[in-house]
């Protein structure tokens, strides 16, 4: 019994911790951000959260929820 494959289908390679290559690219930039408030600035710890709270946000908005495709949904339906 025959079947036709789904032309459409797609598949990304999973490279390290389950995460293909683009999420790791983001991954990458988001921990060298929070690296660089972090350890780089003289600021309080208070401080150092605070600012490291909007780059986790948006760095697994972006990895795990495709947030990047998401903004250019909008973007195009503006």
């Amino acid at each position: 019994m025959a079947y036709e494959i789904p032309s459409k289908l797609q598949y990304d390679e999973k490279i390290i911790l389950n995460l293909n290559f683009k999420q790791l690219i983001y991954a990458f930039i988001f921990c060298l951000i929070l690296f660089s408030i972090y350890f780089k600035t003289s600021w309080n710890i208070s401080l150092k959260i605070s600012a490291s709270i909007l780059p986790i946000f948006l760095g697994v908005g972006l990895i795990y929820f495709n947030l990047d495709r998401f903004l250019e949904n909008i973007y195009h339906w503006i």
